[in-house]
Order: C-alpha cells, then sequence, then structure tokens
C-alpha cells in the first residue's frame, strides 16, 4: 500500500504493526512511514517499545523513547515499566534501573510493577541483596509490596540458601495480611528441601491447608524428593499417593526418584508395582527407569526378569544405554554364558551408544575366567582401536591368564 500512489492513514499503520510477529517488520514500517511522511501518532509511539520487547530489541525501543521525547509527547509509567521489564528480561538490570531512577526526571511515580520488575531482574542476576535493599525503597516511597514482590524476594533468597531470611519475609506477609500463595510456598519448601531441612518443609506444607492453599505438582514433586533424599520412603510413597488422589500426575522424575530409593533399600516388588502404576497413569517410563529396574533385578539373580523388562523397554521405543548393556553382560558373564554376552555386546553399537572401559574390561575378565584368552586378547585390541586404554584390573586379569 505504501508504495501505491494510496496514502495510509495512521490508523491503518497501527493496525499492520499490531499484526506483525518479527521487530525487523516494525521497525522497516515505522522508516518507511517517515519516508512517507506520516508521522506516528501518540499511539503508535507508545505500541512500538511494546513489539520491541516482545521480541528483546529493547535497543530499539529505548531510541522509541527518545522519539516520543523529541516530539514533545509525554511519557508514562506504563510505558518506561514495558521497557525496564524487556531491559531486566535481557539481562540489562543496571540499564533497567538507570531508566527507573530516571522516572523523577519526568515527574513519574513508580508503582508496584515497576519496582518488581527490578526486583525480579536483581534476583534473576543473583543480586537478592540489591532486590532486599529494592524493597525498603518501596516503603520509602510509599509502595506497597504486593504477593508477587514478596514470591520473588522468598524465591531468590531460598536459591542462595537463605531460607531464615525468607521465613522472615512469609511472617511479613501475614502481619500485612498477605495471604502467601502456592508459588511463595513452593520456593520455601523447596529451600528447606535442598538444605536437608525437610521437618521444616512439612510444616510449611500444613501451613497450606490452614490459609487454603492448594498444593500443586511442584509442592508434591519436590516434598517427595527432599524425602527420598532423606531415606524417607514411606512416607514419600504416601505422598504419591496423596498427589494423584488431588487430580496431580506424578511425571517421570518424580517415579524415577522414588525407584532409586525403593532399589537402594532392595525393595523389588514395590519398585515393580510402581513401574505398573505409571503406566496405569499415562507415564512413559525413560531409559533410566528400567536401567534402575534392570540393575535391581539382575544384583538379586532375576535375569528373566531383567531380560523381560529389556523387552518391554524395546518394545515401548527406547534404546538401552551402555549402561544396562554393561548391567547385562556382567551377569551373563558370570554365569558363563559368554556367546549370549557377545551378542549384547555387538548390540551396542546398533543402540547408538559406544561400549566403554567397563564393557571390554567385563567381557575380558569374564572370557579370561572362561579359559577363552585369545578372543581375551581380541577384545583388548578392539578397546585400543576405540580409543579405550585398559585399567590396571583388566591389564593383571590378562597378566594372570596368560601367564598359565
Amino acid at each position: 500500500m505504501l508504495k501505491s500512489s494510496i496514502k495510509p492513514s495512521r490508523s491503518t499503520c497501527n493496525l499492520l504493526l499490531g499484526s506483525f510477529k518479527r521487530p525487523d517488520q516494525a521497525l522497516s514500517l515505522y522508516k518507511t512511514m517517515a519516508g512517507a511522511g506520516i508521522s506516528p501518532n501518540f499511539q503508535m509511539l507508545h505500541t512500538l517499545p511494546n513489539c520491541f520487547c516482545e521480541f528483546q530489541r529493547t535497543h530499539l525501543a529505548l531510541g522509541v523513547i527518545g522519539r516520543i521525547q523529541k516530539l514533545g509527547y509525554p511519557l508514562s509509567v506504563i510505558l518506561l515499566n514495558m521497557v525496564m521489564n524487556g531491559l531486566s528480561k535481557e539481562g540489562q538490570v543496571v540499564r533497567a534501573i538507570e531508566l527507573f531512577h530516571g522516572m523523577q526526571n519526568y515527574k513519574l511515580l513508580p508503582n508496584v510493577f515497576s519496582f518488581n520488575t527490578l526486583i525480579n531482574g536483581l534476583c534473576k542476576a543473583q543480586k537478592v541483596e540489591e532486590a532486599m535493599a529494592m524493597l525498603k525503597e518501596m516503603g520509602k516511597r510509599g509502595c506497597q509490596p504486593d504477593v508477587v514482590t514478596y514470591n520473588i524476594l522468598m524465591n531468590g533468597l531460598c536459591k542462595e540458601g537463605s531460607t531464615e531470611e525468607a521465613m522472615h519475609l512469609l511472617e511479613k506477609m501475614y502481619r500485612n495480611d498477605l495471604n502467601p500463595n502456592v508459588f511463595a510456598f513452593n520456593a520455601l519448601i523447596n529451600g528447606f528441601c535442598k538444605a536437608d531441612r525437610v521437618e521444616e518443609a512439612l510444616a510449611l506444607y500444613k501451613g497450606m491447608g490452614k490459609i487454603g492453599c492448594q498444593p500443586d505438582f511442584v509442592t508434591y514433586s519436590t516434598l517427595i524428593d527432599g524425602l527420598c533424599k532423606g531415606g524417607r520412603i514411606k512416607e514419600a510413597m504416601s505422598f504419591l499417593e496423596e498427589m494423584c488422589h488431588n487430580g496431580l500426575k506424578a511425571d517421570v522424575v518424580t517415579y524415577c526418584t522414588l525407584m532409586n530409593v525403593l532399589c537402594k533399600k532392595n525393595k523389588v516388588e514395590v519398585a515393580l508395582d510402581l513401574l505398573k502404576e505409571m503406566g496405569k497413569m499415562g507415564c512413559q517410563p525413560n531409559v533410566v527407569t528400567y536401567s534402575t529396574l534392570i540393575a535391581l533385578l539382575c544384583k538379586g539373580g532375576r535375569t528373566e526378569e531383567a531380560m523381560s523388562l529389556l523387552a518391554q523397554m524395546f518394545h515401548s521405543g527406547l534404546n538401552p544405554n551402555v549402561v544396562i548393556h554393561n548391567i547385562l553382560i556382567n551377569v551373563l558373564c558370570k554365569r558363563n554364558e559368554l556367546e549370549e554376552a557377545l551378542t549384547f555386546y555387538k548390540e551396542i553399537g546398533k543402540s547408538g551408544c559406544q561400549p566403554n572401559i567397563i564393557t571390554y574390561s567385563t567381557l575380558i575378565d569374564g572370557f579370561c575366567k572362561g579359559q577363552r584368552t585369545k578372543e581375551a586378547m581380541s577384545l583388548l585390541e578392539e578397546m585400543y582401536d576405540n580409543g579405550l586404554n585398559p585399567n590396571v584390573v583388566t591389564y593383571n586379569t590378562l597378566k594372570m591368564h596368560c601367564a598359565k
């Protein structure tokens, strides 16, 4: 339209601007308008920075702010908040703070969104102390922090291990008649679980119910992980049941966390039941799930069941990793089923992974013990060809059997 003799209206250009998917298109329209003598109006100049910030082109947004000032149009808190948010998302929190302090020059008062934007940017930049200073600045300027303010700060404090300070903020929220939401509780629960203070995390979980705050997927997953790390599998399993009862689905990571602890405690049947439960809940087991269970079954001498799980794994479209191959090769070598062990060795490449030192060491040891030293030496050559050097155990095994 701009190339034809018909001159579009400002409103038409503004509509075009809102439909663009890339910042270069918006910039091109802006330049074309200038070339066609179409002066952007106040609405368009306020639309452009939003477009540029959405596509992480804040330097262009800052240029538009300069243009607005030259044309004598007033700046607004909403516009500056938008650009500060864009700068913070790009990691340019220092420039965002400069723009924030510049509000005074434009006789504009920052609002809670202005402060939240900067606090969030500072926390993401791991400058939590400066973010806390910004909270004090809010009080000095008569701007009341909201739930979002506290959420951001508590999350930042917990990530750096300052859970006590985060708890002080929670208490402050209550004093200010603000009820923390699930995001606030999740930040604190995660902080306490990471610090191995699960009892305090559980106390917070109970506190959620008292104010009618419903736990979500993150709440349960975090608590299950914390309890598992403390070896409290019974309580972790109880939370899984509660989670499912409340209509929330656990993911494969949560199931793997539980299975790992069950395997360490040698609770094979419970772990296998959990695998079945995953299927019923529509959660697809991954390679880690299968390798954990296959290792446990092999350790207990239940090789046939381990092989059955391997077949199930293939059927579900998953390829076993080198860890699974090594586990099964080790079992077969111990049973002197060397041909089967070799078959698994040859399958490693087909699965898209490479044999490692453990693979070769296990096979060489098995063939040496089976009095098949020549084949063991052949495996040693293959090991060298693949750029792997045998360890001391492998050398000693070969030396001992070759000397016989």
